[in-house]
């Protein structure tokens, strides 16, 4: 892969059937990780199998993952300006990976935001991402969520999400979310925190943005004194 993955330390004791992973220590790319499960049907998936799905259960840890890394291509220059950043890509999910990830994650970089202690499980299967029971702290806000991001469809990528979120700042919400910027330009004027409960799902463009028209869903928005 163009980001590298370097190994510094692992044990594995393999059979034909499957790789019993004791100990995985390395890097994806320029983040720090940690793993320990099992591989199975290894074999046909290396050989390029027709159908050969490789199946992975591993509890994964980072003290700092960037997601962005993997989200586009780096390309080289000389000056970095923000206006000429290349917008976010459509990363299609393999069809051929069925990995189960029990995840703890101290900090995680997406986009614009910095999350802080991701735990919960992480499904990469069909194609899609699907989370459950995530919880993690942004932006001084509690969040906690179900969801998927689903390319079977490269052509038109879906989401769905299902959030709780406790104690979130509006303006921070207003800076960090472009879905609020659209649906609500007034928590730019607006001061105090909110708390929510909404499940909301839609299809992405080919930059990793929300199609507004494809929008639908519902929730609570209760606002503290703002």
């Amino acid at each position: 892969v163009p980001q590298g993955v370097r190994i510094t330390r692992s044990s594995t004791i393999m059979t034909p059937d499957k790789i019993n992973i004791k100990t995985f220590e390395g890097f994806l790319g320029q983040s720090a990780v940690q793993a320990n499960g099992y591989l199975g049907n290894y074999m046909g998936y290396g050989l390029g199998l027709l159908d050969s799905t490789i199946v992975g259960v591993f509890e994964f840890t980072s003290p700092n993952f960037d997601v962005n890394e993997w989200m586009t291509e780096e390309e080289e220059s000389s000056t970095v300006e923000i206006e000429d950043e290349e917008p976010l890509e459509i990363i299609p999910i393999p069809t051929n990976i069925d990995f189960t990830l029990d995840s703890k994650l101290d900090k995680v970089i997406y986009d614009n935001m910095d999350i802080d202690n991701l735990t919960g499980e992480i499904l990469i299967k069909d194609g899609a991402i699907i989370m459950k029971g995530v919880d993690f702290d942004l932006l001084g806000g509690d969040f906690g969520m179900n969801g998927s991001y689903d390319t079977k469809d490269p052509k038109h990528p879906t989401f769905s999400y299902d959030m709780d979120i406790k104690g979130m700042a509006i303006k921070d919400a207003y800076t960090t979310f472009n879905t609020v910027k659209k649906l609500a330009p007034i928590a730019k004027n607006m001061s105090g925190k909110f708390n929510t409960d909404f499940k909301i799902e839609g299809e992405l463009d080919q930059e990793m943005m929300p199609i507004y028209s494809t929008l639908h869903g519902g929730g609570i928005i209760d606002l503290d004194k703002a």
